[in-house]
């Protein structure tokens, strides 16, 4: 498809020396005795090892969450159509692109920052589902790299924003960050701080477990993230940055996600779980999911 070129193996087994053909095999040899799992690709396999430090136990772990929770969180991953008019309308609203280089420690920046900054036409599940789609295909494409910072620009928010947000979709999206996601996230950013950053950390922070809470960051300014990245890397419009403006970046990045259109429906028909199938309970669906998979009452912490 043009715009998506899945890595091969090789050159997986090749940039990761500790991913092993035997420990892929192993993982499909145990997903033939989960019925209720889809079948999935050696690279999808290889992305989920290199996210668990390629251990295989927990590797099977995530792969088991990772479709569990993209099941039942239908909100986030539903009608994954990039041309839609909830994608569009989430073009208009947020820049979200990643910088076309990584850093020297192999680290990829994904920054998503308002250009509409009206409350109203915000909205937290279409911002989730953007970061599923940049994620899953940069992970296809070019395979992982050692560690994800996720970057978000504050510049604009309002708290009209904040008190938009749904506590119960806030606790699951960050407990799929956490236990589904197969990415090494080594921060999560906030720049260009606002007057109520309070307000805005206190929404993420129950939610943030001990390790993902040791990588939260706060950052005055741009100048924050160049402790982790040369500054040449990032758009002009950040202070030292070469590359190509905000907007153009942000664009540009939309049009390669628009190319990739049909593996996100494919996606949603082919990778899912069958919970009929299910050999045994699971924690997930148990805690926080109803019969119908739709969310359960949670306790905010």
């Amino acid at each position: 498809m043009k715009g998506f070129q899945w890595i091969s193996m090789e050159e997986m087994y090749q940039k990761h020396p500790d991913l092993k053909p035997d420990d892929v095999k192993l993982v499909q040899k145990w997903l033939e005795s989960q019925p209720h799992l889809p079948k999935i690709t050696d690279l999808e396999v290889a992305n989920f090892l290199h996210a668990n430090y390629f251990r295989v136990e927990a590797t099977k772990n995530m792969i088991d969450n990772y479709y569990t929770y993209r099941t039942h969180l239908t909100n986030f991953f539903k009608n994954r159509d990039i041309t839609g008019d909830d994608m569009v309308e989430t073009h208009d609203v947020i820049n979200f692109f990643l910088l076309p280089e990584r850093t020297p420690d192999n680290h990829q920046i994904i920054i998503y920052r308002f250009k509409d900054t009206d409350p109203n036409r915000y909205s937290f599940v279409n911002f989730i589902k953007i970061i599923g789609f940049s994620i899953e295909t940069e992970l296809l494409e070019k395979g992982p790299p050692d560690g994800f910072h996720l970057v978000l620009d504050v510049t604009g928010v309002k708290l009209g924003h904040i008190t938009r947000a749904n506590l119960s979709e806030t606790k699951l999206s960050m407990l799929y960050l956490q236990e589904g996601l197969p990415i090494r996230i080594v921060g999560l950013h906030f720049i260009n701080v606002i007057p109520f950053m309070d307000r805005l950390m206190a929404l993420i922070r129950p939610f943030a477990k001990n390790d993902l809470a040791k990588k939260l960051y706060v950052h005055e300014s741009v100048k924050g993230l160049h402790e982790f990245a040369p500054p040449e890397i990032f758009p002009r419009d950040y202070e030292g940055g070469k590359e190509i403006s905000i907007d153009e970046m942000s664009e540009k990045y939309y049009q390669l996600l628009v190319q990739r259109r049909e593996h996100f429906l494919e996606e949603e028909k082919t990778r899912r779980v069958n919970e009929k199938l299910r050999p045994t309970k699971s924690r997930i669906v148990n805690d926080y999911f109803g019969l119908e998979g739709t969310f359960k009452k949670l306790d905010i912490d």
